[in-house]
């Protein structure tokens, strides 16, 4: 180290001994090198810009477009940002260009075409680097050979051997793997669903055949033992166990469904006691075959109040005021009351709700009602009712068995006012069939009630009465429905004049007749004020065209009448165009309807907002 910074330091002296030598020289040197670097300079030409490098666009051909999108993100090319295709360099973009010909052939594998010939080009232009890509897919492999066979218990099951026959891809089908996973998954799900928890895959082959362009898959299950359902344990709950073990749908011991522990979930949602349900089986608690099943509820909000504003053409502007106590005990009794008022209905309703779940999902319900309402030739009609009926549903079908009171104050035109008292045993059904019930695209619906007593049992009137209504919907095209509407009523009494205004048949309104007003149609039209009527007929269709998944269009043509006579039947026809939207809460639709039976009659705008069935 000293010899080396004596050295270091022994050269610094030296430079600085003698400086004058060196920089004469530096500067000679330098004047003779600055005109051989200006010549050098001259003749070294300015490099030209490269062409853009930029990836363009990537066009397939040879192949549908369908098949190009299913196969297009696979390409590493596809899937760059808009950044990263602007600044790809040459070289990577001729490395992915060469690896996107086995990129393809992959893809196009799991949609049935092993033996696919690709060729990827490349083209310069004014946008950057185009690819184009040439695909000869070649003939598509079809399944050959489809072995399906279950072992255990499910070998007799139907629901199993269902899904068995309906395994996809067949025979003489394209062999696609979305569609072989996705038909393993369905067998599996069958199992599972019957209770074959044990059950196992034992046998899962396909044999490509590429020379042949053939599949042949094997496939075989071992279902193991059927289990059984066990008792239901309900967690979290405010209310008496056996209340909720009432709902259950099935006895210890049946063969395990799924489909019962979904029904035992919807009865515990639909009771609005609980904000959340989860039900599900505990196959590691199971003993002996049998499943138990656990039921975690989290209790809902006690008590709701409502309020809001209401518009309906048949009603007028209105508010509405409700409270509601989910539940008043550990029993589950409800209580609620609502208040409607609005410019031609006026009513406040109180309603007492016990469970009844023993024997029928139902209820047993105690209503008292006071109401005032103005409709056809009758103002200012009040009424006093008091209820007490039995609801239950037995499969897709409710029904509903009761006793009605009633006291309605009512006058008619140049007519004393009348007080007439009435009380009546009821029975009404009625049932909705749609996959969506709030915007069906198909289905029907139909409601009947019969009701009726004998003066000689209290009541001021005798009569016998039965309505039905029923709506039928079906699609016409992919955005288009046919909707049928169809109202018959029919009542016998000794006095029609004794018979409260609610309890005789009227037409017209939104729901009815468009075109006309609220129960305007009904035994005095063309400047006679209706009365109401013994018998009623009504009719309606109407096409209704979306334009997406919210606006549509739709024209109707009502007509109908209520009537005492049926050789006096006068129909009255409305016919108009309406505007429609898919709210959140259901169809809203407003309607411009016009009413043919006399020269004075207007256009009228009808809006209700409520399901289509």
């Amino acid at each position: 180290m000293r010899d080396r910074n004596t050295r270091l330091c022994g050269d610094a002296t030296v430079m600085r001994r003698h400086p004058l030598p060196h920089i004469v020289a530096s500067m000679v040197l330098a004047v003779l090198l600055i005109p051989a670097l200006s010549v050098a300079q001259e003749q070294v030409p300015e490099p030209s810009p490269e062409p853009s490098q930029g990836l363009g666009d990537i066009q397939f051909e040879g192949i549908s477009d369908s098949l190009a999108d299913k196969i297009r993100p696979a390409l590493s090319i596809a899937r760059l940002t808009k950044s990263q295709r602007k600044k790809i360099s040459a070289a990577r973009l001729a490395f992915l260009v060469r690896r996107s010909e086995e990129e393809l052939r992959l893809a196009l594998m799991p949609l049935g075409y092993y033996d696919a010939r690709i060729t990827v080009t490349t083209e310069q232009t004014d946008n950057g680097t185009d690819v184009r890509v040439q695909v000869d897919a070649g003939a598509p492999t079809l399944v050959r050979e489809l072995v399906l066979r279950i072992d255990g218990e499910a070998q007799s099951d139907r629901v199993v051997q269902r899904a068995l026959s309906k395994f996809k891809p067949g025979v003489g089908k394209r062999f696609v793997d979305e569609r072989y996973e996705t038909g393993k998954r369905g067998i599996s799900r069958a199992l599972a669903e019957r209770g074959y928890f044990d059950a196992t895959l034992v046998q899962h082959e396909v044999r490509i055949t590429r020379a042949e362009h053939a599949a042949d898959i094997d496939l075989g299950w071992n279902s193991g033992p059927r289990y059984t359902l066990g008792p239901v344990r309900f967690e979290g709950s405010q209310l008496r166990t056996g209340l909720l073990a009432a709902l259950t749908p099935w006895q210890v011991g049946d063969a395990y469904r799924q489909s019962e522990l979904t029904t035992l979930q919807n009865r515990l949602v639909g009771l609005d006691y609980f904000a959340m349900v989860a039900v599900q089986p505990l196959p590691e608690q199971a003993q002996d075959g049998a499943m138990p099943v656990q039921a975690t509820l989290t209790p809902a909000k006690r008590d709701v109040y409502s309020m809001g504003l209401s518009f309906g053409t048949d009603s007028g502007a209105g508010v509405n005021l409700g409270a509601e106590r989910r539940w008043l005990n550990d029993r589950g009794h409800k209580l609620k009351a609502e208040l409607d008022w609005a410019q031609r209905k006026r009513s406040f309703a109180t309603q007492y709700r016990i469970p009844a779940f023993a024997r029928f999902d139902g209820w047993y319900t105690l209503n008292a009602n006071l109401r005032e309402e103005d409709f056809g030739a009758f103002d200012n009609s009040r009424t006093i009712e008091v209820a007490a009926n039995r609801n239950a549903r037995f499969g897709e079908w409710g029904a509903t068995a009761g006793v009605w009171g009633q006291q309605q104050s009512f006058s008619a035109p140049d007519a004393p006012r009348t007080i007439s008292t009435v009380w009546y045993p009821e029975l009404s059904v009625q049932t909705v069939r749609a996959r969506d019930p709030i915007n069906p695209r198909r289905g029907w619906s139909l409601s009947a009630k019969v009701r009726g007593n004998s003066s000689a049992l209290g009541s001021d009137v005798s009569f016998l009465q039965g309505h039905v209504l029923a709506k039928w919907i079906t699609p016409l095209a992919s955005d288009t429905r046919l909707l049928l509407r169809g109202e018959l009523g029919a009542t016998r009494t000794n006095s029609l004049a004794a018979l409260p205004p609610n309890l005789r048949f009227f037409a017209g309104g939104d729901q009815s007749i468009r075109g006309f007003g609220y129960n305007e149609v009904g035994v005095g039209i063309n400047g006679v004020a209706a009365l109401g009527g013994k018998h009623l007929a009504v009719t309606s269709a109407e096409v209704d065209h979306y334009f997406g998944k919210r606006w549509g269009m739709a024209a109707f043509v009502d007509a109908g009448d209520a009537f005492n006579d049926p050789s006096a039947i006068a129909l009255a026809v409305g016919a108009g165009l309406g505007l429609r939207w898919r709210s959140p809460v259901g169809p809203v639709r407003l309607d411009l309807a016009h009413g043919f039976n006399s020269q004075e009659q207007a256009w009228r705008i009808h809006l209700r907002i409520g399901p289509d069935l």
